[in-house]
């Protein structure tokens, strides 16, 4: 599939495991082009996510690189409510990740 024939994508994403998943596999696709992430907190604190979708463009190096920007550290009408077993400290489900994840070539 040649890059013209590519659907372009914008993630709006608050990386967990499961969007870091949903990212690396994005990148990966040959249906998909992956031209803008934007980070908000969710999962875990702002930092935390942005954090974590640098890490995941380091592992996997996708080409073309997609800008980056964050949004909103928080929800607009209640308080940000983490979910510490799903995101908020991606140490652990790093290592499985940096094991498993093919780099392109």
């Amino acid at each position: 599939m040649t890059t013209d024939s590519r659907r372009r994508a914008l993630i709006d994403t608050d990386p967990g495991i499961d969007d870091a998943l949903a990212l690396l596999l994005a990148w990966g696709s040959p249906e998909w082009t992956v031209d803008v992430v934007t980070v908000v907190a969710g999962n875990a604190p702002l930092e935390v996510c942005a954090r974590n979708v640098f890490r995941l463009l380091d592992l996997r190096r996708p080409l073309p690189a997609p800008l980056v920007a964050t949004g909103a550290a928080r929800p607009l009408a209640r308080p940000l409510q983490t979910a510490p077993y799903h995101g908020g400290d991606p140490a652990a489900w790093w290592r499985w990740a940096a094991r498993w994840t093919c780099r392109a070539t």
